[in-house]
C-alpha cells in the first residue's frame, strides 16, 4: 500500500472523466452557445482590458487573471457569427 501512494505522486496528474453532461451556456451576438464544463478551466469576472497592436482582429486586448497577463478575445468574432436581429 505505501509503495501504491508514494508511486502516485510520480505519475503525471491525470483529470478524472466528467461524470456527468453538464455544460455552460452562454451568448455571442445574441446567439445561444454552449460549453462542456468538463473542457473549461475556470470562469472568472472580466477585468479592464488594455487594447494592444495586432492583426488578429479577434483578439481586444490583454488582462490581468491571478498575476498574470491574459489574452482577451471576441468569441463573436472567433465564432465568425452576425449579431442576431
Amino acid at each position: 500500500m505505501r509503495e501504491e501512494f508514494d508511486s502516485s505522486f510520480a505519475r503525471p496528474w491525470q483529470p478524472k472523466a466528467a461524470e456527468s453532461n453538464a455544460v455552460l451556456c452562454f451568448t455571442a451576438g445574441g446567439h445561444r452557445f454552449a460549453a462542456p464544463v468538463a473542457e473549461l478551466q475556470g470562469i472568472s469576472k472580466a477585468g479592464p482590458i488594455t487594447p494592444v497592436p495586432s492583426d488578429v482582429p479577434a483578439l481586444l486586448g490583454l488582462t490581468v487573471l491571478r498575476a498574470r497577463l491574459m489574452p482577451v478575445y471576441s468569441l463573436v468574432t472567433l465564432l465568425d457569427v452576425a449579431a442576431a436581429d
